[in-house]
């Protein structure tokens, strides 16, 4: 991830390496670290110059530092006695949130102007492999609106303040197709969205199961995200019901393959791949591929 315009930070070993792009010369975060048993999870806020990163230990804490100087700007602590799969820092910088793991799924919300631990709510009940992958992000226009995805599905949460308290509310993306949703708003795909049955939760839960785990997402415009599943369909959904918008089953993916990145690229949806192909849809329609790349290929925007 990117720190500021010209510098991308990385896990190298078992610590934090900064990488000048202008120059190809690397720098490393060691001042403050105690990374015996490498780093869990690390995020970075470009517009701050923040890099927040949890070593694994017991009682991990999460240190946030300011680059160039990487000098602490604070120690977050009091959350999970494990491991943090993953970490998001509010485009305000008012919040940081944590994703707990590989077994004990919290999320953990600290205020980054009080170093503090404001918040916490249980993820999933469900027992997981540690091989899942999870991710957690902050709407980057509204820092009280958190998703999380992962094998768990696809979740928004609300962080709202009650008093000197706060609390996290929790709203489940749906994947059934409920009568008020406008048939002309999906895509030719939208065949393949679950109907409506009379099936207990936990039934309908397993016969969609590969449909509602996620691989990654990133937040579009006017409160949407789109994110990518497990059998590589594009999903958007609106974070404020929760609603299935649209899905674009994306055509020409290897089986085996699975997405790793997803973003929006002007008027563009870039999706990369663990076999290498790299794939363009188009924002405005959803509906089919505008191009398709190889790793030697290249595309102008």
């Amino acid at each position: 991830e990117y720190v500021d315009d010209d510098h991308a930070v990385y896990i190298h070993g078992n610590g934090i390496a900064i990488l000048d792009m202008s120059c190809g010369t690397y720098d490393f975060v060691t001042n403050v670290l105690d990374c015996r048993l490498g780093i869990s999870a690390f995020t970075t806020h470009v517009q701050k110059n923040l890099i927040a990163i949890a070593p694994r230990s017991t009682k991990a804490k999460i240190h946030v530092l300011h680059y160039p100087e990487k000098e602490s700007k604070s120690i977050l602590k009091h959350g999970t006695d494990l491991e943090y799969e993953t970490l998001a820092i509010s485009q305000s910088t008012e919040f940081l949130c944590g994703l707990s793991g590989p077994f004990d799924h919290h999320l953990y919300l600290w205020s980054l102007t009080r170093s503090e631990l404001i918040a916490t709510t249980l993820v999933n009940v469900r027992k997981e492999s540690p091989f899942n992958l999870h991710a957690c992000s902050f709407n980057p226009r509204n820092h009280s609106m958190t998703c999380t995805v992962g094998s768990h599905g696809l979740s928004f949460w609300k962080v709202e303040a009650m008093a000197s308290e706060y609390n996290i509310r929790k709203l489940d993306a749906t994947l059934v197709s409920h009568s008020t949703v406008e048939t002309d708003v999906l895509t030719p795909c939208h065949k393949n969205l679950p109907q409506e049955e009379k099936e207990s939760d936990d039934s309908q839960l397993e016969k969609h199961r590969p449909m509602n785990s996620y691989n990654c997402q990133c937040w579009a415009d006017d409160d949407l995200i789109l994110a990518v599943n497990r059998i590589n369909d594009l999903m958007e959904f609106d974070a404020n019901s929760g609603r299935l918008v649209r899905l674009f089953a994306l055509p020409g993916v290897e089986p085996d393959s699975c997405c790793v990145f997803v973003t929006l690229l002007r008027d563009h949806v870039l999706l990369a791949f663990s076999d290498g192909i790299a794939l363009g849809v188009n924002a405005n329609k959803l509906d089919a591929l505008d191009f398709r790349l190889t790793m030697s290929q290249s595309v102008k925007f």
